[in-house]
């Protein structure tokens, strides 16, 4: 075992994007070392392991696992003390659904959905507690952290087309459905038939976790006082930097050495998961996933 961590320790299961990265990111900001499992490619887990140690100095490890197999729990369990001798805090976020928005059509699911679903969300969850249980009770302040889904919601996608177009999100002032919209983002009239389930909800919810390339707003300001944004654009002349604005879409050529400052600011999305309820956003997401284009 290692000399014991001065920072808490947190383990976040199923900690590569959404809500687990997110809460990773809180969690190191406040000086949490972090350790985050994922069931797939480590890629997207070091890379909110890189996030991490770069907002406060903190240490994190990625751990590839799965939480419905017990020896992958102990393992995650096992290397997490290894390396900081302690754990102060278990965050059951992994889970898993398959998707089916006619609840009562018993035919979009199998036997092998149930299993998979109820060894992840129900199984998983017991089986980190039970070999977490024996560092967290030599924690000062141990907690456990169960996250659930609103995934068992049944979405109305004509409330949800509502709130996309409500002043509340503004989304179609700067997304393009079919030939309604603005061009600020990007066009999302086949949204549900390209993108991911999972991958759209991580990207409506926590907006500025992982922002599409071509989309990260810029500020710049020139040595004359002037203060453009928009997005950065691919220049073939080294000595310019092409900026598309945001609100009107016209292109700026602004030579390298006019500039006095540039700020990258990220997404103009709003805050979805801080400003609508559950059932907004399960209408929300009932929508998105429907465009087919």
């Amino acid at each position: 075992m290692s000399n014991l961590s001065k920072n808490p320790v947190a383990i976040i299961t199923g900690g590569s994007r959404g809500i687990g990265a997110a809460t990773a990111l809180l969690l190191a900001s406040k000086g949490w070392n972090i350790a985050i499992t994922c069931s797939s490619t480590l890629e997207d887990a070091n890379c909110i392991i890189k996030k991490c140690e770069k907002v406060n100095n903190i240490e994190g490890i990625a751990i590839q696992a799965d939480v419905s197999i017990d020896e992958e729990c102990q393992k995650t369990i096992q290397e997490t003390v290894k390396k900081w001798g302690r754990i102060d805090a278990l965050i059951n976020n992994a889970g898993t659904s398959k998707f089916a928005w006619d609840h009562s059509d018993l035919e979009q699911l199998d036997v092998d959905d149930f299993l998979r679903i109820y060894s992840v969300n129900l199984v998983g969850p017991y089986q980190m507690v039970k070999h977490a249980k024996p560092y967290l009770l030599k924690s000062s302040n141990p907690s456990i952290t169960n996250i659930s889904s609103i995934a068992g919601k049944e979405g109305n996608p004509n409330a949800g087309a509502e709130l996309f177009k409500s002043a509340k999100l503004g989304c179609i002032a700067c997304h393009k459905i079919d030939d309604t919209g603005g061009v600020i983002g990007p066009d999302l009239s086949a949204l549900g038939s390209g993108v991911p389930f999972e991958r759209i909800v991580t990207e409506v919810m926590w907006p500025t976790l992982q922002v599409k390339e071509g989309f990260s707003l810029t500020r710049v300001v020139t040595k004359k006082s002037q203060t453009l944004q928009g997005y950065e654009q691919a220049s073939r002349d080294k000595d310019k930097m092409l900026l598309r604005d945001f609100a009107s879409g016209i292109m700026h050529r602004i030579s390298k050495d006019e500039i006095d400052s540039m700020e990258k600011i990220g997404s103009l999305m709003p805050p979805t998961a801080q400003i609508l309820s559950n059932e907004e956003i399960a209408d929300l997401m009932a929508y998105l996933f429907n465009l087919r284009g």
